[in-house]
């Protein structure tokens, strides 16, 4: 969430090693085409959307990741919730401020 030029989607890569996904979604276009324009070890979907109002199925992910990015959320809670909603019953949620 918030995944901005991409850092933090980047980092994520050897901890989901070859058979995971990575997603990065961020409600800005520049800082999406930024994220593309960095060359990876693999590919991450990005993808453009509010992370208050994530267009996502529920239950899908087994990590969410905000780094630095929910601060700026208009509404800290929806964020939170949202990342409730999509990550699986045992999911994880960081998110450093």
């Amino acid at each position: 969430m918030a995944t901005g030029t991409g850092e933090s989607a980047s980092m994520a890569t050897d901890a989901v090693g070859a058979r995971g996904t990575i997603v990065g979604v961020d409600v800005s276009l520049p800082m999406l085409r930024g994220a593309l324009a960095k060359p990876g070890a693999r590919p991450i979907r990005l993808a453009a959307m509010d992370g208050q109002a994530l267009a996502l199925r529920h239950e899908i992910f087994d990590t969410v990741i905000s780094q630095l990015g929910l601060m700026f959320f208009p509404s800290r809670v929806a964020g939170v919730r949202e990342a409730r909603r999509v990550l699986r019953p045992v999911g994880r949620f960081a998110a450093p401020v």
